[in-house]
């Protein structure tokens, strides 16, 4: 039974889910669904399904949430706060118009449990009554997460988190000084300033291989991005995928159809940033993500000598597949119907 306060705030989490639903890119499915994540701190972070024509690289709209809340510090202020990963999220609301129960996906359980199976999955039954599990009652027989990092940290892995997160503030600390004492001559060096502030925030347990990106979209503005692992590691969130989702989700896509564009103009450029990277160039996946938005956005960062490289994403996918092909393949579904109509006719 949820007291009076409990309820006031689960109520918000999940307006906010519903809100962030009707922001949802899902030209495939047409099934949109919004998430909201409640932090420790009080703090909510929305997101929305964002569809891919390679469907595995679809991102979930927990996700989406999720990498929001991460790579705007909210992990890292549970850290310097004394708490670890698996204190950050205190609940998290999805919405589904089209759907029944609010329970996420078995993908997005596991993407959430990353970060502790006893946060609150909350959301809206028929009724408009609230319902509300804990992740670990939909996660029956979990393995725990305390065992994944034990191995990978040693003993001492909530000791060894914080000491992290110590060092990690000080680097921020200097590169907030730098940065400061920096005028970025154009809108490039701003964008790649960005993605190197989000690399600092990447949750990178299992490689130590930080990344950070950060979108700019046809209206100057800048969503930044870093890496979100998990141990079951095909549901590791890309940098790129988090800027992009950051921007789809807070409405930038949104803004373009407004204005008559599409989704391949929205995005203009975008930087990608590690310190262990000597070329700027987004992974394969990064890269397949990116797609879905147009092969003429540039992708930019610094070489090895500091250097502004930049390259038409065009140029990372040599014959690529076409989007265009693909969206009008879905958005005439009764023409394909006829023509296998007449295919059948053909046949002896």
């Amino acid at each position: 039974m949820l007291s009076k306060n409990q309820e006031a705030k689960y109520r918000k989490l999940i307006a906010a889910a519903k809100k962030a639903s009707d922001l949802a890119y899902r030209p495939y499915s047409n099934y949109p669904v919004g998430a909201a994540v409640l932090t420790f701190d009080g703090k909510i972070y929305t997101g929305c399904n964002i569809e891919n024509y390679g469907f595995t690289q679809t991102i979930h709209a927990e996700q989406t949430a999720m990498a929001k809340a991460l790579s705007e510090g909210g992990l890292k202020r549970a850290l310097d706060a004394g708490l670890t990963q698996l204190d950050f999220i205190e609940a998290i609301a999805v919405h589904a118009p089209k759907g029944t129960d609010p329970w996420p996906c078995c993908n997005c359980r596991q993407s959430l449990n990353e970060f502790g199976l006893s946060m609150k999955v909350v959301g809206e039954g028929k009724n408009g009554s609230i319902k509300c599990k804990t992740l670990g009652e939909l996660i029956p027989h979990a393995f725990p997460m305390e065992v994944v990092l034990a191995a990978v940290h040693g003993k001492n892995w909530k000791e060894q988190m914080r000491r992290n997160a110590g060092s990690h503030s000080q680097k921020k600390d200097v590169k907030q000084k730098r940065a400061a004492e920096r005028v970025a001559p154009d809108k490039r060096m701003q964008l790649i300033e960005a993605a190197k502030q989000a690399a600092e925030l990447a949750y990178c347990p299992y490689s130590h291989y930080p990344v950070g990106a950060a979108v700019l979209t046809f209206d100057g503005k800048i969503y930044s991005g870093c890496n979100i692992e998990n141990c079951g590691y095909t549901q590791t969130i890309h940098a790129e995928q988090t800027a992009m989702a950051k921007a789809v989700s807070e409405g930038a896509l949104q803004r373009a159809f407004d204005k008559g564009l599409t989704q391949f103009d929205f995005i203009k450029s975008i930087a990608v940033y590690s310190p262990k990277l000597t070329e700027p160039w987004p992974s394969c996946n990064g890269r397949q993500s990116l797609n879905e938005f147009g092969l003429s956005m540039d992708v930019i960062g610094l070489n090895s000598k500091g250097q502004i490289v930049s390259k038409k994403l065009k140029e990372l996918i040599p014959f690529a597949f076409p989007m265009e092909s693909v969206l009008k393949s879905v958005r005439e579904p009764n023409n394909r119907k006829a023509r296998l109509q007449q295919e059948a006719k053909r046949l002896p």
